[in-house]
């Protein structure tokens, strides 16, 4: 039998693990939410976006999808969510590159 002690240690240590993942996602951009912005701008399933960091600090990204792209920047004023820095626009698709 294991002592209690060791059992409810174990569950503070997933509990503050599950509030530390919280404040993280909190804390900053959050990937997952500009996937689902994107699809709708795009009118493209999230799995078929291409994501590429823009700066450093992953708060400017360009994304490309379904022959359209587009670029968001996480905004830090007052609400903090993505907001749109160039309109989707049609792009070539990958396949009509020049070798």
């Amino acid at each position: 039998m294991r002592p209690l002690a060791r059992k409810g240690a174990r569950k503070s240590g997933r509990a503050l693990a599950v509030l530390a993942l919280l404040g993280a996602a909190c804390a900053g951009p959050n990937i997952e939410a500009l996937r689902w912005r994107a699809s709708h701008d795009l009118n493209c399933e999230e799995d078929k976006l291409v994501l590429t960091p823009l700066d450093e600090d992953g708060e400017k990204w360009g994304l490309r999808g379904c022959d359209r792209d587009a670029a968001y920047a996480w905004s830090t004023d007052g609400k903090k969510e993505w907001l749109m820095t160039k309109k989707p626009t049609e792009s070539a698709p990958a396949s009509s590159a020049a070798p």
